[in-house]
């Protein structure tokens, strides 16, 4: 017999050959971030579980909670067409995608953020995915020990 790869595969060979363009697709990082929801999914399928989390690793997701995974929101694509993207490579269809630009909460001690920011701190090392200063004027410090202990 002959063996093609299937719809899902060839998605994700679109998107491996897209790395070559990642300066493209990228644009400056104006503090705002990408944040999908998938708590509501579940996690007793296994393959579908690995699946998703390839999906939101290979688009640079990080989890943070169980279900909440975040990166900065400095992709040229449109909301949309992120999620369709996410969803051709093995996201669930049911997955959530918002932008966050403020976040509010109360009673909360310190910065409810700061959880966030040795992700951004990870990307400042990265080409394309926060500016070269490290999202400094967006407020982000983080020194390397804090980001190496958080990350791994």
């Amino acid at each position: 017999g002959v063996y093609v790869p299937g719809p899902r595969a060839q998605a994700l060979k679109r998107r491996v050959q897209q790395w070559q363009n990642v300066a493209d697709r990228v644009v400056d990082w104006n503090g705002d971030w990408l944040v999908a929801l998938t708590k509501h999914l579940g996690r007793s399928d296994r393959k579908q579980l690995r699946a998703r989390e390839r999906a939101l690793a290979l688009f640079g997701y990080q989890q943070t909670e169980e279900g909440f995974w975040v990166r900065p929101a400095n992709l040229a694509s449109e909301l949309d067409t992120h999620r369709t993207s996410l969803i051709d490579i093995g996201a669930d269809d049911g997955i959530i995608l918002t932008r966050t630009s403020q976040v509010a909460m109360a009673g909360a001690a310190g910065d409810p953020c700061d959880q966030f920011r040795p992700i951004a701190a990870a990307g400042a090392r990265r080409p394309g995915r926060v500016p070269a200063d490290g999202g400094q004027d967006a407020g982000i410090q983080s020194n390397r020990t804090d980001l190496l202990a958080t990350l791994l």
